[in-house]
């Protein structure tokens, strides 16, 4: 049996290697977009585009994303989502990610809140923790190994009418988020 010390060094050392082989780097975005089919308010996913600018990016686009509802309360205007879209940087590096998605470590479901203005019209505030997908990552983000911002996200002013289908009509919408990714030390 080894004596207590040694093992306080042993996993003294395992903290400080740990370390070392990660780095946290700050990481900031901006941006907007838009889908052409609106979003689905019974959970149907549904495609959205971006594109602007974030740290380690550069300028980045995106028509890839995916947002699903997962609840709406009417009565409240509020309710919850999760999705995910990969930013593609100029030179084609994928920096994957989910957005409030739980089992990839979101705290918690995203949260969006329906704001009724003048002539009928509604603009919706969303707010969700994004969180890489690593497994996706590629170029300089196959070294992210963990990470997190949240981003806020504000839509253009539409009408509330849900179609038939379950679906909101097209709107436009800006983001801007703050955070970090954690990058692998190495060659590896």
């Amino acid at each position: 049996m080894r004596p207590l010390s040694s093992l306080i060094a042993v996993a003294a050392f395992a903290l400080m290697t740990t370390t070392a082989q990660a780095q946290v780097k700050p990481f900031a975005i901006v941006g907007g977009g838009g889908g052409d089919d609106g979003i689905s308010v019974v959970g149907v996913p549904t495609g959205f585009d971006s594109a602007g600018l974030a740290t380690h990016l550069g300028r980045y686009s995106s028509d890839n994303g995916v947002f699903q509802a997962l609840s709406v309360d009417f009565a409240t205007g509020a309710g919850t989502f999760r999705g995910s879209i990969t930013f593609e940087a100029a030179n084609g590096d994928q920096l994957a990610c989910t957005f409030g998605d739980t089992s990839n470590g979101a705290a918690q479901p995203g949260q969006f809140q329906i704001v009724p203005l003048e002539d009928g019209l509604v603009q919706v505030v969303f707010l969700a923790e994004f969180n890489p997908d690593v497994s996706k990552c590629t170029g300089r983000f196959a070294k992210v190994v963990d990470g997190s911002f949240l981003m806020l996200a504000v839509s253009t002013p539409f009408p509330l009418i849900i179609d038939e289908l379950g679906f909101t009509p097209p709107f436009d919408y800006s983001w801007v988020g703050t955070g970090s990714l954690e990058f692998r030390n190495g060659k590896k």
